[in-house]
């Protein structure tokens, strides 16, 4: 008859007698069962090794602010808004000069240019009512054609570097601009000046061109 398991080693797996036959012995004998030997060479597996530790580097102590800190960071800001305050005050000049020569400067160009090419008609369309009150087209045609006449043809002309003066006398912006013209029958060119005013709807018109368009009064 068959014998249970866990009896007299009858119908017992052969692995669990070899897993239970140390814990038997010891239970009989009451010594451990001895642990084999590590083989030379192997490295134990039990225990992480050991790692050298990087010392943290020790903080420096921060020293105190010292007036004559706070007194340089002080005058750097007070240099950077010196700075900060021209530059916002050339741009903005910039701006508003440009604005406000834009317009005359072709007014300007147009009143040299009509001269250059005979279209007296250009010219004189550029003049101020004020102007153009006391000189009819006709005879501001014929005068321009007496100096062309006398003096020669305009051939050229150039803007006088930094001569342009803008100002505003009681609400009313004028700006003059001087040119370098050249004729024909001229050596070397003369100048001319001309000053423009802006009006109430914005426009520039020409209110002086100086005695004459030519660098005299006509004789010839």
């Amino acid at each position: 008859m068959q014998g249970r398991p866990g009896q007299g080693g009858k119908g017992q797996d052969p692995q669990d007698r070899s897993s239970t036959s140390a814990f038997r012995m010891s239970e009989l004998t009451g010594r451990q069962p001895v642990m084999p030997k590590r083989p030379p060479g192997m490295t134990r597996v039990d225990q992480p090794p050991t790692t050298p530790r990087v010392a943290r580097p020790e903080r420096e102590a921060r020293k105190p602010r010292t007036w004559r800190w706070w007194f340089g960071c002080l005058g750097g800001m007070l240099v950077l808004g010196v700075v900060a305050a021209i530059v916002v005050y050339g741009a903005t000049n910039l701006f508003l000069a440009i604005n406000a020569t834009g317009g005359s400067g072709v007014v300007s160009s147009d009143f040299l240019a009509g001269l250059k090419a005979a279209n007296y008609t250009q010219s004189y369309n550029s003049l101020d009512p004020t102007l153009t009150v006391e000189t009819s087209k006709d005879d501001f045609t014929q005068k321009a054609k007496d100096d062309d006449r006398c003096y020669g043809r305009v051939t050229d002309y150039n803007e006088v570097k930094d001569s342009a003066v803008s100002k505003t006398v009681s609400g009313v912006q004028t700006i003059s601009y001087t040119f370098a013209i050249t004729r024909s029958k001229l050596n070397k060119p003369y100048n001319l000046t001309l000053t423009l005013q802006k009006d109430a709807a914005g426009d520039w018109t020409i209110i002086s061109y100086g005695r004459d368009l030519g660098p005299a009064v006509p004789t010839c």
